[in-house]
């Protein structure tokens, strides 16, 4: 895809793989604050809007018409397309447990470096068949589809625990835990009963 881009916006190599440094660069940044968002507000809502937002900045990267209009939309996309990186992590971490946990990993990240190696292969192919815009109205078609299955498909993972309930049932934990006798003292107990009852049967 690359050849075409050079041709149509009169660019070198540097300024060509500006277009995915970019994109790398901030897909990185922006983990810092969609981490703590998926924790405060929920992996599937974070989901579901950075879902739209990659629907918003593929089609500005189909129809971008300057190297710094599509510059900026592949810095864009870069941000809307990090939750791939973090929210799915916290997804499977919130669904399996703790053993079952670097199965699972394997099987998303093999699934999703897969398609980090194939998709410059593939946009190649289609962008010297159909044009470079092609390949980033595919994108547009790809993820709206993602985003709609999110809307339909994925519930809640996080489980939001109250605070208050949770101190209030803890210390009415600890009140059940002193009021209740302990075995020793039980034992002690049944002791004295029983040297009672011992000493009633030999006065009769």
């Amino acid at each position: 895809m690359f050849p075409l881009l050079g041709m149509e916006f009169h660019l070198g190599v540097q300024e060509l793989s500006l277009l995915t440094g970019v994109t790398v660069i901030t897909l990185g940044f922006s983990n810092l604050f969609i981490v703590p968002m998926s924790n405060i507000f929920g992996r599937r809502i974070v989901s579901i809007i950075f879902g739209v937002l990659i629907v918003l900045t593929s089609i500005w990267e189909a129809l971008a018409t300057t190297h710094k209009s599509l510059l900026a939309a592949r810095a864009c996309n870069g941000i809307a397309t990090a939750t791939s990186e973090s929210i799915m992590v916290q997804v499977i971490a919130d669904m399996f447990f703790l053993h079952e946990r670097g199965l699972w990993m394997g099987v998303y990240f093999t699934c999703y470096f897969l398609g980090a190696f194939l998709g410059p292969v593939m946009s190649g192919n289609i962008a010297a068949r159909h044009g470079w815009r092609s390949f980033f109205w595919l994108s547009t078609a790809l993820s709206a589809f993602v985003t709609l299955l999110l809307v339909f498909a994925f519930p809640e993972t996080k489980y939001h625990r109250d605070a208050h309930a949770l101190a209030a049932r803890a210390a009415a934990k600890d009140d059940t835990t002193e009021k209740r006798p302990s075995s020793s003292r039980v034992a002690e107990r049944a002791g004295r009963n029983s040297d009672t009852d011992s000493d009633l049967s030999q006065n009769q």
